[in-house]
């Protein structure tokens, strides 16, 4: 018996995540990003999980399409996803790499994700999930292991929806998780239509549709539950997600205007700083100064000293230069910037540097009247630059404010809050994604939710601030969204207190009408059980069906006789149930019942390895509104009668198999003389089919004239008397030697009521004894009578000799020399000579005399009806010369001559042998004449 239990709803499905996990493999493989994002930017599926993927859908797919035993494949298949996901798990708590995520696969992606492969943890504790379905559904033998199976189903549900929502809350920004805890948006549809699959699954399955572990008020109560905190869950998720996107435009704005600000504070500071330095630069008394010390010493000392009152004044270097560029004085630190130096794109030549600080340097020239007449450069230090551009109040603890150049291949920043000193960073992070301060050094703005060189969530305003040099305001994202996580973290108690409400109170209000609907239930369980005693105890198979052919009751006999217990029949259709071969049969009958018509009829099928034989009673099943809601089914063994019944058939249809193949025409007569019965023979000998001539009469087919020839042995068969004789039949103009017996059938009273005949048909065997007889008389190379023929012909003539008074010659002839064409062209040659002497002989012959063939190269020609001597000769001389004419033998010409001896015989009463005996003497006389001519011996001579 052969039960359906996946749903072609689960095969779907598993097909689906068969195809999803198979596409992600074959992208990494062939690096094709399309197949593993859904686009891009977005978080990829890794090699594992659409490994993981393809083989649930294998799992739940391939027992359908093969038709195999799911147990085993999904069993196996569970353990794989099982251990797989389960050091997934360890990797990620210990932080460490077991060599499953194959890196070497997901490097020529770059997707911010500092575990390349790595499975997200929801995705692993999903597939674990998964897994412990497909090993526990198969091997349900408790209550709890029931309620897991559900359990677990719509536990990876719910790890799918709050995946596809979670995806649009950004948990990784929330928790300041690495980027690849996070679940894509197609694993997490995959994982949900897993849940799917998996619940079609095992929703077709026995322990299931029974309620041997569950009453139904039990798998309502566990659905209901899920569907509630499945609800709840996704709301609470959706709401956060709208939340958080507020937050995140709130943000965005935020650290966009500190961000102006602090490009405006730079403009003002660093302007401030160089207008401070011209206005110094343009003084009076410094440039009449430079003037007058181009006279002598004295002057330049005073120079000097006028620029060593400038470092009083927040500067703390000058430097003196005169037209030709060199150095008249230099005071102060005058540093030298080798940590870091930026030329700031300005008018005036600027330089913003740090040396334990901020400072900016100046250079101006000293001019009269459009004269250079010197150079004065400048250095100031920037303690407010440093503290205004810097400062990070509003923002929060996380908060920094990095200024940075591009230095060769690598970035330079400025000491900040965070960092003391300079520090050097790579453009691009350990994820492969560009650092926020990478694109503000392209001359980009704009914000950015990434990795920093920290390596953690940031929510990062970018923009260039000057030539080669850029600007970033960011915030960690933990600290962010710590508002969001805070709530997310509280609401999430609440979201499990209200689901608990929701469940139990659910439950308060399922139970009483749950209570009724038992306490009728059981009363119609209780009539259910008195009527299924009675239909128990009937010696015949007893099934109600709906009109979906599904099984809503059998009795004991259907158990027994298909070998199968009430699970696993009822809840099951026909089709699940029956073979392909006797549905068919069935599916016209099913057609008429479920139309309204009530049908009986017959089926054979193997019941427990023996035919059965089986008569069914199909009976509409009619509701109030005269509608058809399904039907009864009652069916008999009715084995014994139909087996005595095909026995008797058979017995019929071997003895009828056996006489349409026997050689003879057998029939039955009865006594009135009408044909009962006849084989196929009648049909080959007279093209009338057996079945037209029953019940007629033997003149109908055979004619008067052949009754009337067989009318006396029919009489002598019908009193009691075996027959046997001999006849001839022409019917469509061919003629048939027959060989008849006629049995009579005598009965137990001794009468006679019937006649069996058989007649064979001996006309080849006739033909064939004529054949042998024949060739028995001639000889087989030249087709010339041979010494039996020779006799009776001799016989022949030597009679009608006597009776016509007339002469008559025997030739006895050879071949001279044939043996030597023998031994020198062969026998095949031989053999060749031979034909064409005998037809040469023939030739020269008259058609009435005989030519026949002793043996070897010896001929006798027996010449009847001659007058004299003179006309054997004359024969005689034209066998020579008929002999003596040239032979073409093949591809070659031979002569061959002839010897004959002739016995004349005219008056003389001899018998054959001595005529052959005067013939032969002759011979031998030729031959001693030298051979190739004749002799003829008279009688008398002899």
């Amino acid at each position: 018996m052969q039960i359906k239990k996946p749903s072609q709803v689960q095969t779907f499905l598993g097909i689906a995540i068969l195809l999803l996990g198979c596409i992600a493999v074959a992208g990494w493989i062939f690096h094709v990003p399309a197949m593993v994002e859904i686009k891009a930017g977005l978080v990829p599926m890794v090699f594992n999980t659409g490994l993981c993927f393809a083989l649930a859908g294998v799992a739940l797919a391939l027992p359908e399409i093969m038709q195999l035993p799911p147990s085993n494949l999904q069993t196996v298949m569970g353990a794989f996803l099982i251990g797989l996901c389960c050091i997934t798990l360890l990797e990620i708590t210990l932080d460490k790499n077991f060599g499953i995520d194959l890196v070497a696969l997901h490097t020529w992606l770059n997707y911010d994700n500092v575990r390349p492969g790595r499975m997200a943890p929801n995705s692993a504790l999903g597939f674990i999930c998964a897994g412990l379905v497909l090993v526990l559904m198969n091997h349900v033998n408790s209550k709890w292991q029931a309620i897991a199976v559900q359990v677990l189903t719509y536990v990876v549900l719910v790890i799918g929806l709050t995946g596809l929502v979670g995806y649009y809350l950004n948990q990784d920004l929330l928790f300041g998780w690495a980027r690849s805890a996070r679940m894509s948006i197609n694993t997490a549809i995959g994982m949900i239509v897993t849940a799917g699959a998996l619940r079609f699954s095992w929703h077709h399955a026995d322990w299931y549709r029974s309620q041997k572990y569950l009453r139904e008020d039990q798998k309502i109560t566990l659905a209901s539950a899920a569907i509630i905190i499945v609800v709840i869950i996704t709301a609470g998720l959706t709401s956060f997600v709208v939340l958080q996107q507020t937050l995140e435009a709130t943000l965005n704005q935020s650290l966009r205007t500190k961000l102006s600000e602090r490009k405006v504070l730079f403009r003002t500071i660093i302007n401030a700083g160089i207008n401070k330095a011209q206005v110094i630069a343009q003084n009076y008394l410094v440039t009449q100064r430079f003037i007058e010390s181009s006279r002598n010493d004295q002057l330049k000392q005073e120079l000097a000293e006028e620029a060593r009152k400038i470092l009083g004044s927040q500067f703390t270097g000058v430097t003196l230069f005169d037209p030709l560029g060199k150095q008249i004085f230099a005071g102060g630190q005058n540093r030298s910037a080798d940590n870091i130096q930026i030329k700031l794109n300005t008018q005036t030549s600027a330089t913003l540097f740090w040396d334990d600080g901020f400072f900016l340097k100046t250079e101006f020239p000293i001019e009269i009247q459009t004269r250079q007449i010197g150079k004065i450069v400048l250095e100031q230090k920037m303690d407010e630059f440093e503290h205004q551009m810097f400062n990070i109040d509003g923002l929060g603890a996380s908060a920094e404010i990095a200024i940075c150049t591009a230095v060769k291949t690598k970035i330079q920043c400025f000491p900040n809050t965070v960092k003391s000193t300079p520090f050097m960073v790579e453009p691009v992070g350990a994820a492969g994604h560009p650092l926020p301060m990478a694109y503000a050094l392209q001359s980009e703005t704009g914000f950015v939710q990434a990795l920093d060189y920290r390596q953690k969530n940031v929510a990062a305003f970018f923009s260039p601030l000057s030539n080669n040099l850029g600007i970033v305001v960011k915030e960690d994202t933990a600290e962010l969204y710590a508002g969001i996580r805070d709530a997310l973290v509280s609401c999430s108690l609440i979201i499990c207190i209200l689901s608990g409400f929701g469940i139990v109170l659910l439950r308060f209000q399922l139970h009483p009408l749950t209570s009724r609907l038992f306490s009728s239930e059981n009363k119609l369980r209780k009539s259910e059980k008195r009527l299924k005693a009675i239909a128990d105890n009937i010696p015949a198979i007893i099934a109600h069906l709906d009109v979906e052919e599904r099984y809503l009751f059998i009795n004991a006999q259907t158990s027994k006789t298909f070998d199968a217990g009430d699970i696993d029949i009822i809840g099951h259709t026909i089709k699940e149930i029956r073979d392909p071969e006797l549905y068919a049969h069935l599916q016209p009958y099913i057609r008429m019942v479920l139309s309204g018509q009530r049908v009986t009829f017959e089926s054979s099928l193997n019941l427990n390895g023996k035919p059965t034989h089986l008569q069914s009673s199909y009976v509409p099943d009619i509701d109030a509104d005269d509608n058809v809601v399904g039907f009864y089914a009652m069916t008999f063994d009715i084995t014994i009668p139909k087996n005595n019944e095909l026995r008797q058939r058979e017995l019929e249809q071997q003895l009828r198999t056996i006489t349409d193949n026997l050689p003879v025409l057998i029939t039955y007569i009865d006594k009135e003389l009408n044909f009962k019965f006849c084989n196929r023979t009648m049909f080959k000998w007279m093209g009338i089919e057996p079945q037209d001539i029953i019940n007629h009469p033997v003149t109908d087919l055979f004619g008067i004239t052949f009754f009337e020839q067989a009318r006396a042995q029919m009489d002598r068969a019908l009193r009691g008397e075996r027959v046997e004789f001999s006849s001839e039949l022409t019917v469509r103009n061919v003629t048939r030697l027959l060989q008849t017996t006629y049995i009579p059938e005598q009965i137990s009273d001794g009468s006679i009521v019937g006649i069996y005949t058989l007649s064979s048909d001996v006309t080849d065997s006739k033909i064939i004894e004529n054949k042998l007889t024949m060739l028995a008389r001639v000889d087989s190379l030249t087709g010339l009578p041979n010494r039996l023929q020779l006799n009776e012909k001799l016989n022949e003539a030597i009679n009608r000799k006597k009776r016509s008074k007339k002469a008559m010659a025997v030739m006895f002839i050879d071949i001279d020399h044939f043996k030597s064409i023998n031994d020198t062209m062969g026998h095949a040659a031989g053999d060749a000579v031979l034909r064409e002497f005998g037809r040469r002989l023939k030739a020269a012959v008259r058609t009435t005399d005989t030519v026949a063939r002793m043996a070897g190269d010896e001929f006798v020609i027996i010449i009847e009806e001659i007058q004299t001597v003179e006309e054997a000769k004359l024969i005689a001389e034209k066998i020579i010369e008929q002999a003596n004419q040239i032979w073409q033998i093949g591809a070659q010409q031979l002569s061959v001559t002839t010897s004959i001896g002739v016995a004349f015989n005219l008056d003389e009463d001899l018998n054959s042998d001595e005529l052959l005996a005067i013939a032969d003497k002759a011979l031998y006389r030729t031959k001693a004449n030298g051979r190739n001519g004749y002799f003829i011996l008279p009688p008398v001579v002899c």
